[in-house]
C-alpha cells in the first residue's frame, strides 16, 4: 500500500516531517509475522519497501492511520526511505554498513545515519504522551 502526500494519512505522517517525496515512493508491505517491527528496504532506481508488523499499524475504519504513538516507528522508517531516496541505493547501503562497522561501543541510535530518524521517532512519541 502507499500512501498519498494529499491523503489524510499523508498529512498525518507529513505533519511529523515525513517528505513528500518519501510517501510517493515508498510501498508499504504489512506482513503477520515479523523478526523485529518494521524494517526499511532500499531499492535501486530510488524506490523503497517498509515492510511492517500487521499489528504495528494503527488503523482507523476507514483504513486511514490513526494519528497516536504508533505512527512514531513509520515516521522512523520514512526517515530511512528518504536516506535512501535522498543519497541512492548503494550509498545508502554503504553508509549503513559502515556505520554498523565503525562505530562499535556506541549505542545504535547515536550512528550517524539512526540519529536524525531515531530523533523523529522521539518527537511522534513525545507528541502522543501525556505530561
Amino acid at each position: 500500500m502507499k500512501y498519498r502526500p494529499d491523503s489524510v494519512s499523508g498529512i498525518r505522517l507529513r505533519q511529523y516531517g515525513v517528505s513528500s517525496s518519501a510517501l510517493n515512493k515508498t510501498t508499504i508491505v504489512v506482513f503477520r509475522y515479523l523478526f523485529g517491527k518494521a524494517i526499511t528496504l532500499p531499492l535501486p532506481f530510488g524506490r523503497c519497501a517498509i515492510i511492517v508488523k500487521k499489528n504495528i499499524l494503527d488503523r482507523e475504519l476507514d483504513g486511514e492511520l490513526a494519528d497516536g504513538a504508533a505512527l512514531a516507528i513509520l515516521v522512523h522508517q520514512y526517515c530511512h526511505a528518504y536516506q535512501c531516496i535522498e543519497w541512492g541505493f548503494l550509498m545508502y547501503v554503504w553508509r549503513h554498513l559502515h556505520s554498523r562497522v565503525r562505530a562499535r561501543g556506541v549505542p545504535r541510535q547515536e550512528h550517524q545515519v539512526e540519529r536524525e530518524c531515531y530523533r523523529s521517532e522521539q518527537a511522534v512519541l513525545d507528541a502522543h504522551t501525556l505530561s
